[in-house]
């Protein structure tokens, strides 16, 4: 079975971590409290996620963009 995660992106701008539009499936059940970081620890990070990390997103509180490269401020919350 599959889970969808959407991933959040913690922003550099107003210290809140923002739900990045991007969702991916996995074949685990993760803990949503828990960092790419942390869930990918000695393990390969999935295609998505490397993808990610280079985009740049908009901050919705202050309207700037920001780029988030470190994947313990990435975090994956179910949504299905």
């Amino acid at each position: 079975m599959a889970y969808k995660y959407m991933m959040h992106v913690f922003c550099n701008e107003c210290s809140v971590p923002h739900p990045s539009g991007i969702v991916i499936e996995c074949d685990e059940l993760l803990a949503s409290d828990q960092s790419v970081g942390d869930i990918y620890d000695g393990r390969e990070v999935p295609q998505e996620i490397v993808v990610m990390l280079g985009n740049y997103f908009t901050c919705p509180n202050t309207g700037k963009g920001y780029m988030q490269r470190d994947n313990r401020q990435v975090f994956l919350v179910r949504i299905a």
